[in-house]
């Protein structure tokens, strides 16, 4: 969209034409790094999940990822321990915030990752609003991580985003959240001013 400026990590979606042939989107400017960077995460929906890439050669064959590649640069986390923050935006405000803390750099939470309630600072709220707003998502989980220097980075603007570790440690029902803004979304406001007194 334009109008739209995130700080992310240098992403770049590739895309095999022909047998040897990579069509290349890069995110953030030209199509192809002038050198990789040390590590890149690689993530893709097959066995191979989410994976650090330092070469060439450990990318999955373009079999295993029907021929398109999804990479992002990996930004080490400010702290020793891997963290991010977990946003979730539903009709432009944040509902509900964590951290994530995860034994490697993979922070979700279906992977064994520990979910610690947190109130996000006004920074992080700006920026996970902005970033659902840039894609066009009434509601998204947006994942954040602060970089070493100091800057956050989104990783992530999920529109369909698992909360059932985030409801685990926030006061707020997600849920209600989630049918209000679908409410709003379907009915018009007459029969909605009816609903709430049923």
């Amino acid at each position: 969209m334009s109008g739209c400026w995130l700080a992310i990590p240098r992403s770049w979606a590739w895309q095999l034409v022909y047998s040897s042939l990579l069509q290349c989107w890069w995110v953030s400017a030209s199509c192809l790094p002038s050198a990789w960077p040390k590590r890149i995460a690689s993530g893709w929906r097959s066995a191979w999940g989410l994976r650090l890439i330092s070469a060439l050669g450990d990318l999955a064959s373009p079999e295993e990822v029907n021929g398109v590649y999804y990479l992002q640069e990996f930004i080490p986390p400010a702290q020793k321990h891997h963290q991010d923050w977990r946003l979730f935006v539903c009709q432009g405000r944040v509902i509900a915030s964590m951290i994530r803390h995860g034994s490697s750099w993979i922070t979700n939470i279906k992977q064994g990752a520990r979910a610690k309630a947190a109130i996000a600072s006004q920074e992080l709220v700006d920026l996970a609003v902005r970033a659902a707003s840039c894609v066009g998502a009434d509601y998204a989980g947006v994942d954040i991580i602060q970089a070493r220097d100091g800057r956050f980075f989104v990783l992530e603007v999920n529109s369909m985003p698992a909360w059932n570790g985030l409801q685990r440690v926030s006061r707020v029902r997600i849920s209600d959240h989630l049918v209000d803004a679908f409410l709003d979304a379907a009915l018009p406001e007459e029969r909605r001013e009816g609903q709430e007194g049923a």
